[in-house]
Order: C-alpha cells, then structure tokens, then sequence
C-alpha cells in the first residue's frame, strides 16, 4: 500500500472476505475503502475481482469521475513490486493506446496489471473462466507486455516458505546483486563503452576496498561492487548521477542510490573517513575509459580538455582537490596506490 500510494494511487480498493474485520483494522487510512464479499466462501476469486472493477467502473460515471483513466490491480500477495515500475507502466499508458499493461520478469506475468477505465465493462463481462488473466487474454494484443528487472513482480507467496523468500529478498534488495546489476544496464541501454568503464571502476573499487578491509575498514564490498557498476548507467541522461539514483531508489536499491549519488562530487561530510561512497569516487576519478591512471593523469587530461572554458575548469580543479583527499584517506586506510 506505501508503494501504490507513493507511485501516486488516488485510492486503495480492498476486497475482503476471509478475516475481514482483521484486515480492516490493520490497513485502515486516508484514501482505503473496503469492499466487502459476501458470498466469499461460494464464489471465485473473479467475484472478488469484479468487486472491484464494478466499484470503479461506476465512479467513472459519478461527478469528477472522467478524471479516472486507468487502475492498478493486483492480489494482495505480490507485495514487493516497486514504484519504478508503476512509473514505467503509466509512461507507457500515457503514450500507448493498449487497454492493460502487464509487467514480465524473467518471461514470466506479473503484478501489477495497469487496466485502462475503459476497458472495465468489457472485463466484467467475462464468464470468469481462468479468472481475470481468461478476461484480459480475450483483447489480443490490447494487452502490452512489459519487459522489467522488478523481480518483486513476479513473486508471490501461497505458503510460509514463500513468506521467507520474501522477507529475505526484501532484506537484501537495497544492494542489487551482479545479475541485477547487469540487467539493469541492459534495460537502460547503456552504451557499451560505458559498460566497459564502469566494469573497470568496479574491478578497482573491490581492490582498493579490500585493501583497506585488510586493514580493518568494514567495508560492504558487494556494496562497493554494485555502486560502481551502475555509478554511469544514465550517463545518456541530465545530471546522470542523480538521475540513476531516482531509478535506483524507486526500484528499491536505496544503498545503492547512495553510493551513485555520490560519484560526480563526493559530498563534504564524506571525506572524513573511509566509505563505500568514497571508494567508488575515487575509483571512477582513477579510471580512464577502461585504464587505470593516477588522480593527476585523470585531471590533466580533463583540464586540457576544459582548457578553453574557465568555468568548466574551475569545477576540474575543485574536483581533483577532492579526488586528491579521497586518495589520502583510502592511502591512510591501507590503499597501496601504485598509479604514482
């Protein structure tokens, strides 16, 4: 429910059968209304369904009603689908004419389905055969299929062993791991020389990072990896750095938005001390393409290349005196810089 609100749902529509006085309490809040099945212990879960979709089908008649255009809808046990991909899928309702948007992981339907308001009567004139996946199939290639790295789409849970599965993917996902890292570069289309740059600052910010773990750093070297890896990813796009943390933050790798964050101008607070952030930093401004350089080699090239646009080469010259403190401290946290 935090997601659907955050990826801007007007309104929750909860059906409850089963325990409902439980649920209701629970999950009460601004913008909840519960709809309540009756016959729930008779009829099929498309009964539940239609609740629903009868429940705003009629509000498009009411006053203020043409506002509604479309509506998400998903069982209550796929929780951990992320607000990056209800952006992605209202993009693409806004710019397409399909009349439901189903996100796919790994070749595989998931939740939540973004139903055009339009679409609504002709849903619930299914027979309620195969429930509502039997109704949307009947509008052909109305139904747009869309390519996610949302694993949590597709991740539901009918027992306490797929409870676990959740609660543990959910612990980890603030750290991407390297398949989800290298999808997300696919998806994003980054350019493959990019691709290969940010490899490279990957390779260097494990080994600087180990070094000074060796001498007691602490520091999350899968972190470390997954922050490198996609510290370029929207190189393509306005202020990239920040850009890549949005994503990153609305697919739930907020470790990871941190440490990209960071990687254009390494914040003030965080030269204090070692950091997964700082070590990223460093390992981007001692990577040239795919080559690692020394701090100076990196920033002279640089500064020929602003040479003729004084602003741009002020904001060279504050950033070398960054790197240069970054590489003091990894130095002094056990980092034998051999680029000199």
């Amino acid at each position: 429910m935090e997601t659907l609100r955050a990826g801007g749902a007007r309104e929750i529509a909860v059906i409850t059968g089963h325990r409902a006085g439980e649920i209701r309490a629970e999950v009460s809040g601004p913008g909840v209304v519960f709809l309540h099945n009756e016959e729930y212990e008779r009829t099929k879960m498309f009964d539940s369904v239609s609740i629903g979709l009868k429940y705003f089908r009629d509000k498009c008649g009411m006053p203020g009603g043409k506002s509604l255009d479309g509506i998400f809808f998903l069982p209550v046990d796929v929780p951990l689908f992320t607000r990056f991909t209800m952006e992605y899928e209202k993009w693409r309702f806004a710019s397409g004419d399909g009349d439901v948007y189903c996100p796919y992981n790994g070749g595989a339907p998931g939740h939540p389905l973004l139903i055009r308001a339009s679409a609504l009567d002709f849903l619930l004139a299914h027979d309620g055969e195969r429930g509502l996946k039997g109704a949307y199939e009947r509008l052909g290639e109305r139904v747009i299929h869309l390519d996610v790295t949302d694993r949590g789409t597709v991740m539901d849970m009918d027992t306490r062993e797929d409870f676990l599965r959740l609660s543990a993917y959910e612990a980890g996902r603030e750290i991407p791991d390297e398949e989800t890292c290298e999808a997300l570069l696919a998806w994003f289309k980054t350019d493959g020389a990019v691709v290969r740059h940010c490899r490279a600052v990957a390779a260097l910010a494990e080994k600087i990072a180990a070094e000074c773990n060796r001498a007691g750093a602490g520091l999350d070297l899968k972190l470390v990896r997954a922050g490198a890896l996609l510290h370029d990813m929207a190189k393509a796009y306005p202020d990239h750095a920040g850009t890549a943390a949005r994503w990153l933050s609305m697919l739930g790798h907020g470790a990871a938005a941190r440490v990209v964050a960071d990687h254009m101008d390494l914040p003030e607070e965080k030269l204090g001390g070692l950091s997964e952030s700082l070590v990223v930093y460093l390992a981007d401004k001692m990577t040239q393409g795919e080559k690692t350089v020394s701090v100076e080699e990196r920033f002279e090239y640089k500064r020929r290349m602003f040479a003729d646009q004084p602003e741009a080469l002020a904001a060279v010259g504050r950033r070398r005196e960054l790197a240069r403190r970054a590489l003091a401290i990894a130095r002094q946290g056990g980092f034998s810089d051999e680029t000199d």
